[in-house]
């Protein structure tokens, strides 16, 4: 999976949350993504991520032509349930943009 993008550039983020069976399934409140840019500071809090299949999430951003060069940070969190039954699994990954 490409984790390079230039600037202005859509770069997709992919959660996938499976069963200990390994089967998709699909969290009761769904997906949040957060990104963080390279010096640490949040970009996107958050954001919804979309469903494209059994297990299967999505986070399109779009990226700026001002947004800095390097190492962003991303953390998907699926959420299960509610209250004292809720569980989160965090997945986390990066991707680098740089000049066009």
């Amino acid at each position: 999976m490409n984790q390079v993008f230039h600037r202005k550039e859509v770069v997709p983020i992919w959660c996938i949350v499976e069963n200990w069976q390994g089967a998709g399934v699909n969290p009761s409140q769904g997906c949040t993504v957060t990104i963080h840019k390279p010096a640490g500071t949040i970009a996107i809090e958050d954001g919804a991520m979309d469903p494209v299949d059994d297990g299967v999430y999505v986070y399109y951003y779009y990226s700026a032509i001002d947004d800095p060069d390097g190492w962003w940070r991303y953390v998907c969190t699926p959420t299960d349930g509610t209250g004292d039954t809720t569980k989160r699994v965090p997945v986390d990954g990066s991707f680098k943009l740089i000049q066009p």
